[in-house]
């Protein structure tokens, strides 16, 4: 990986409509920070561990990496904000029975069950084999089986992606 660039991690939490959330709320940060100079790369994934939510993590230009983080955080906390969701989702079971459950699979620990809005920047590390080849990373194993469901594209435009409310919407 090159020096002038750093790896960093948004982790923004949104118990439901997780497919609206990427293309309305995620992909025009993407797009914006990808217009910038700011933004050589990126990749999402889901995650459960403290509820569920969205890792976007962002391989920026060393130089303008603080800016771009304060600037994608204070967005997509703009649109959590005028985008509420009212979601089903029983606090209680996930955290006596789901997050344990996946944990254990994972080899992972639980966390404290996170408010349905929140986000925030977080040093980053590897989650998948090629994101660890590319960012320069020794790949660590028994890493989250969820990472392998995630996404690389070059491109968050709009040919990348589905209009809105065309994707499922039960995540």
């Amino acid at each position: 990986m090159s020096e002038d660039r750093v790896w960093r991690s948004l982790h923004v939490y949104r118990y439901g409509e997780q497919d609206a959330f990427l293309v309305d709320g995620v992909a025009p940060v993407i797009d914006g920070l990808r217009e910038s100079g700011a933004l050589a790369d990126f990749f999402f994934l889901r995650y459960w561990q403290g509820g569920h939510h969205v890792r976007v993590r962002l391989l920026l230009d060393r130089a303008q990496a603080d800016a771009a983080v304060e600037e994608a955080t204070g967005k997509l906390a703009a649109h959590l904000a005028g985008s509420p969701v009212h979601v089903d989702f029983d606090a209680d079971e996930f955290a006596e029975a789901a997050q344990p459950m996946m944990a254990a699979m994972e080899g992972e620990r639980v966390q404290r069950l996170q408010p349905p809005t929140r986000s925030w920047n977080t040093p980053t590390s590897p989650s998948t084999p090629s994101t660890a080849a590319r960012a320069g990373w020794p790949w660590r194993s028994g890493t989250s089986a969820a990472a392998a469901r995630s996404c690389s594209t070059r491109s968050a435009g709009p040919a990348a992606r589905p209009a809105s409310g065309s994707a499922p919407g039960s995540r």
